[in-house]
């Protein structure tokens, strides 16, 4: 099953958010300690960002397997979502420098565990989008005549 429809694509990142904020509301019913549910949840988000990358496809896209390390069907869209990540994460992590610096442990471990999840995201991104370039890169240059 592969997700190539823009409702669709909607549906699934809908879903995924509900399901973030769902766990960590039985998380706090259940009572589970804060570090375990901000873990849990942050292994949570980035299993989600993997599957998105696994299932979206777009509309010209073949619909078998792609490279692992493929996560969108354009290089312009992997390098979106890698600077936009980067960019996250480096606010997130210049918010969690000032809350550390002078906070509760809550505060700082919340704001850094954050910070750990959009850094993970970022390198999936990056990692992405550097091997989608550096194949079209080899591509071009096979068409060209010359080996890389």
């Amino acid at each position: 099953m592969y997700i190539q429809r823009f409702w669709s694509k909607v549906a699934f990142i809908a879903a995924v958010i509900v399901g973030y904020f769902g766990l960590g509301l039985v998380m706090r019913f259940l009572d589970v300690p804060f570090a375990t549910a901000a873990t849990a949840r942050g292994i949570a988000l980035v299993m989600a960002v993997i599957a998105g990358g696994r299932l979206f496809r777009g509309r010209d896209e073949a619909t078998g397997s792609r490279p692992w390390w493929k996560m969108t069907a354009r290089p312009f869209l992997s390098g979106a979502l890698f600077v936009l990540s980067f960019l996250s994460t480096l606010i997130c992590f210049g918010s969690f420098v000032h809350i550390w610096s002078g906070s509760s442990q809550i505060d700082s471990f919340l704001i850094g565990s954050v910070t750990g999840v959009l850094t993970a995201i970022t390198l999936l991104y990056g990692l992405s989008f550097f091997k989608l370039m550096r194949a079209k890169r080899h591509l071009r240059n096979i068409s060209n005549g010359s080996a890389d």
